[in-house]
């Protein structure tokens, strides 16, 4: 199932995250999906903004029935469990940069 429409709102996290090549090239490995390139990210990103659209969009993917979702953006097709494990762990990242008592969730 095709996903795109519901990335919208993390357009800007995609772009920042996109630092090795360009995912119409590399697909995921287009990305720089570790600790530290999350951290780079930030200045680019609003993290507490990014941490909502990450659970909305979390939220809208444990609603789809397909096992598998797929991104032109992205230029992937995956698990849709696999998917959900890698916005968990940009979260994660995300959240951490929140400063204490920003979190509204």
């Amino acid at each position: 199932m095709t996903i795109d429409d519901l990335l919208a709102d993390l357009t800007p996290m995609w772009a920042a995250l996109e630092t090795y090549c360009v995912a119409g090239c590399c697909g995921f490995d287009a990305f720089d999906f570790s600790a530290d390139g999350v951290a780079a990210s930030l200045s680019k990103v609003n993290a507490a903004r990014t941490c909502e659209a990450l659970a909305t969009l979390r939220g809208n993917l444990l609603a789809l029935r397909a096992n598998a979702v797929s991104s032109n953006r992205l230029n992937m097709y995956c698990d849709k469990n696999e998917f959900l494990e890698l916005l968990g762990h940009l979260d994660r990242c995300y959240r951490a940069a929140i400063p204490a008592g920003r979190d509204q969730r």
